[in-house]
Protein backbone atom coordinates (compact mmCIF):
# COMPACT_ATOMS: atom_id res chain seq x y z
CA UNK A 1 0.00 0.00 0.00
CA UNK A 2 1.47 3.32 -1.09
CA UNK A 3 2.24 6.25 1.68
CA UNK A 4 -1.06 8.59 0.05
CA UNK A 5 -3.39 5.53 0.09
CA UNK A 6 -2.63 5.05 3.29
CA UNK A 7 -3.17 8.71 4.33
CA UNK A 8 -6.72 8.41 2.36
CA UNK A 9 -7.19 5.78 4.47
CA UNK A 10 -6.64 7.02 7.86
CA UNK A 11 -8.58 10.29 6.81
CA UNK A 12 -11.60 8.35 5.97
CA UNK A 13 -11.22 6.94 9.17
CA UNK A 14 -10.95 10.35 11.35
CA UNK A 15 -14.06 11.54 9.32
CA UNK A 16 -15.96 9.17 10.10
CA UNK A 17 -15.00 8.81 14.12
CA UNK A 18 -15.61 12.56 14.67
CA UNK A 19 -19.44 11.46 13.84
CA UNK A 20 -19.75 9.07 16.68
CA UNK A 21 -22.21 9.25 19.60
CA UNK A 22 -20.94 8.90 23.73
CA UNK A 23 -22.30 6.13 25.83
CA UNK A 24 -20.58 4.66 28.84
CA UNK A 25 -20.27 1.11 27.63
CA UNK A 26 -19.90 0.67 23.83
CA UNK A 27 -17.79 0.81 20.87
CA UNK A 28 -15.29 3.32 20.36
CA UNK A 29 -13.43 4.39 17.53
CA UNK A 30 -10.06 6.02 17.01
CA UNK A 31 -7.12 7.77 15.17
CA UNK A 32 -3.22 7.48 16.00
CA UNK A 33 0.12 8.29 15.38
CA UNK A 34 2.89 6.00 16.56
CA UNK A 35 6.98 6.74 16.38
CA UNK A 36 9.06 3.45 17.05
CA UNK A 37 11.76 1.33 16.55
CA UNK A 38 11.52 -2.13 14.14
CA UNK A 39 14.15 -4.46 15.07
CA UNK A 40 14.60 -7.97 12.52
CA UNK A 41 17.13 -10.83 13.27
CA UNK A 42 17.14 -14.52 13.25
CA UNK A 43 18.99 -17.48 14.99
CA UNK A 44 22.21 -17.01 13.25
CA UNK A 45 25.07 -14.50 15.57
CA UNK A 46 25.75 -12.74 12.39
CA UNK A 47 23.47 -10.19 10.50
CA UNK A 48 20.24 -7.88 11.54
CA UNK A 49 18.05 -5.76 10.23
CA UNK A 50 16.26 -2.40 11.46
CA UNK A 51 14.83 1.14 10.96
CA UNK A 52 12.85 3.58 13.24
CA UNK A 53 9.78 4.41 11.78
CA UNK A 54 6.33 6.33 12.13
CA UNK A 55 3.29 5.17 11.49
CA UNK A 56 -0.40 6.12 11.74
CA UNK A 57 -2.75 3.23 13.12
CA UNK A 58 -6.77 2.71 13.14
CA UNK A 59 -8.22 1.74 16.46
CA UNK A 60 -11.62 0.38 17.25
CA UNK A 61 -12.84 -1.69 19.83
CA UNK A 62 -15.64 -2.15 22.49
CA UNK A 63 -15.38 -1.17 26.09
CA UNK A 64 -17.34 -2.27 29.34
CA UNK A 65 -17.68 0.08 32.36
CA UNK A 66 -17.02 -1.67 35.95
CA UNK A 67 -17.30 1.08 38.41
CA UNK A 68 -13.98 2.75 38.44
CA UNK A 69 -12.57 0.18 36.35
CA UNK A 70 -13.07 -1.23 32.96
CA UNK A 71 -11.96 -3.51 30.26
CA UNK A 72 -11.79 -3.84 26.76
CA UNK A 73 -11.68 -5.72 23.60
CA UNK A 74 -9.70 -3.44 20.75
CA UNK A 75 -8.17 -3.99 17.13
CA UNK A 76 -5.64 -1.74 15.93
CA UNK A 77 -4.38 -2.02 12.23
CA UNK A 78 -0.92 0.28 12.07
CA UNK A 79 0.59 1.69 8.02
CA UNK A 80 4.33 2.32 8.85
CA UNK A 81 5.13 5.21 6.56
CA UNK A 82 8.89 4.05 6.53
CA UNK A 83 8.29 0.47 5.92
CA UNK A 84 12.22 -0.56 4.25
CA UNK A 85 14.71 -2.11 7.06
CA UNK A 86 18.29 -2.12 6.50
CA UNK A 87 21.34 -4.09 7.97
CA UNK A 88 24.17 -1.25 8.69
CA UNK A 89 22.51 0.75 5.98
CA UNK A 90 22.47 -1.12 3.09
CA UNK A 91 18.85 -2.36 2.18
CA UNK A 92 17.80 -6.60 1.13
CA UNK A 93 17.32 -5.25 -2.87
CA UNK A 94 21.17 -4.89 -2.57
CA UNK A 95 21.66 -7.84 -0.37
CA UNK A 96 21.09 -10.00 2.68
CA UNK A 97 23.43 -11.10 4.94
CA UNK A 98 20.77 -13.79 6.86
CA UNK A 99 17.42 -14.52 7.23
CA UNK A 100 15.64 -11.23 8.74
CA UNK A 101 12.56 -8.80 7.50
CA UNK A 102 13.06 -6.69 5.09
CA UNK A 103 9.97 -4.43 4.66
CA UNK A 104 6.55 -4.02 6.69
CA UNK A 105 3.22 -3.29 5.03
CA UNK A 106 0.88 -3.18 8.16
CA UNK A 107 0.51 -4.26 11.43
CA UNK A 108 -2.62 -5.50 13.37
CA UNK A 109 -2.98 -5.87 17.03
CA UNK A 110 -5.92 -7.91 18.45
CA UNK A 111 -5.52 -7.34 22.38
CA UNK A 112 -7.42 -7.12 25.41
CA UNK A 113 -7.59 -3.76 27.66
CA UNK A 114 -7.80 -3.59 31.59
CA UNK A 115 -8.07 0.06 33.01
CA UNK A 116 -9.02 1.94 36.20
CA UNK A 117 -9.66 5.32 37.10
CA UNK A 118 -7.13 7.58 38.81
CA UNK A 119 -8.85 10.69 39.44
CA UNK A 120 -10.71 13.13 37.10
CA UNK A 121 -11.45 11.09 34.18
CA UNK A 122 -7.73 10.07 33.79
CA UNK A 123 -7.12 6.54 33.07
CA UNK A 124 -4.21 4.41 33.59
CA UNK A 125 -3.92 0.86 31.47
CA UNK A 126 -2.38 -2.23 30.10
CA UNK A 127 -2.66 -3.94 26.92
CA UNK A 128 -1.85 -8.25 26.39
CA UNK A 129 -2.95 -9.71 23.16
CA UNK A 130 -1.73 -11.03 19.80
CA UNK A 131 0.30 -9.36 16.95
CA UNK A 132 0.33 -9.95 13.36
CA UNK A 133 3.01 -8.36 11.13
CA UNK A 134 2.83 -8.70 7.26
CA UNK A 135 5.56 -7.81 5.06
CA UNK A 136 8.78 -8.67 3.20
CA UNK A 137 11.64 -10.88 4.38
CA UNK A 138 15.12 -12.61 2.95
CA UNK A 139 15.26 -15.94 2.26
CA UNK A 140 18.39 -16.21 0.78
CA UNK A 141 21.10 -13.38 -0.09
CA UNK A 142 19.07 -12.30 -3.08
CA UNK A 143 16.19 -13.21 -2.50
CA UNK A 144 13.05 -12.37 -0.49
CA UNK A 145 9.06 -13.81 -0.07
CA UNK A 146 5.78 -12.19 1.14
CA UNK A 147 5.64 -13.47 4.43
CA UNK A 148 2.93 -13.21 7.95
CA UNK A 149 4.78 -12.81 11.40
CA UNK A 150 2.49 -14.05 14.01
CA UNK A 151 3.17 -13.51 17.96
CA UNK A 152 2.49 -11.13 21.22
CA UNK A 153 1.71 -7.66 21.93
CA UNK A 154 1.64 -5.90 25.57
CA UNK A 155 1.56 -2.15 26.50
CA UNK A 156 0.47 0.20 29.08
CA UNK A 157 -0.65 3.78 28.69
CA UNK A 158 -2.66 6.53 30.14
CA UNK A 159 -5.66 8.26 28.61
CA UNK A 160 -7.53 11.61 29.69
CA UNK A 161 -11.15 12.52 28.67
CA UNK A 162 -11.27 15.95 28.00
CA UNK A 163 -14.99 15.83 26.36
CA UNK A 164 -17.79 13.34 27.50
CA UNK A 165 -17.04 11.50 24.25
CA UNK A 166 -13.22 12.04 23.42
CA UNK A 167 -10.10 10.78 25.31
CA UNK A 168 -6.75 11.80 24.34
CA UNK A 169 -4.17 8.51 25.16
CA UNK A 170 -0.62 7.77 25.02
CA UNK A 171 0.70 4.33 25.16
CA UNK A 172 4.10 1.74 25.04
CA UNK A 173 3.38 -0.93 22.78
CA UNK A 174 6.29 -3.91 22.30
CA UNK A 175 5.68 -6.37 19.93
CA UNK A 176 7.74 -10.02 19.15
CA UNK A 177 6.53 -12.09 16.02
CA UNK A 178 8.04 -15.05 14.52
CA UNK A 179 8.71 -14.54 10.61
CA UNK A 180 7.18 -17.55 8.96
CA UNK A 181 9.36 -18.33 5.76
CA UNK A 182 9.29 -21.58 3.66
CA UNK A 183 12.61 -21.86 2.42
CA UNK A 184 15.45 -20.37 3.83
CA UNK A 185 18.73 -21.12 1.96
CA UNK A 186 22.53 -20.07 0.98
CA UNK A 187 25.57 -19.87 2.18
CA UNK A 188 26.45 -21.39 5.74
CA UNK A 189 22.59 -21.35 6.50
CA UNK A 190 21.74 -24.58 8.33
CA UNK A 191 18.53 -26.89 7.56
CA UNK A 192 14.88 -25.77 9.08
CA UNK A 193 17.12 -22.31 9.88
CA UNK A 194 16.54 -19.77 11.88
CA UNK A 195 13.26 -18.50 13.56
CA UNK A 196 13.82 -15.10 11.96
CA UNK A 197 11.35 -12.31 13.86
CA UNK A 198 10.36 -8.77 14.33
CA UNK A 199 10.74 -6.65 17.54
CA UNK A 200 8.84 -3.88 17.88
CA UNK A 201 8.50 -0.76 20.39
CA UNK A 202 6.51 1.93 20.10
CA UNK A 203 5.17 5.27 21.65
CA UNK A 204 1.51 5.89 20.30
CA UNK A 205 -0.73 9.12 20.51
CA UNK A 206 -4.14 8.89 19.51
CA UNK A 207 -7.61 10.38 19.48
CA UNK A 208 -10.40 8.06 20.91
CA UNK A 209 -14.24 8.59 20.18
CA UNK A 210 -16.71 6.93 22.39
CA UNK A 211 -20.31 5.64 19.75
Amino acid sequence: MSIASKIVTLSAAFAFMTSAVSAEDGYYAGLGLSLGHMLSKSDLPSGASADDYSSGTLIGGYRKQADKGFWALEAQLEFPFNDELTSAGVPCSAGATTAYGCEVDGVLRLRGVYGHEIQNGLEAYATAGFVIISGDAASSATTTDSTVAGGFSIGVGMQKAFTPTLKLRGELNHDMATIGLSDISGPGIPANCCDPSFVFTSLQISLVKSF
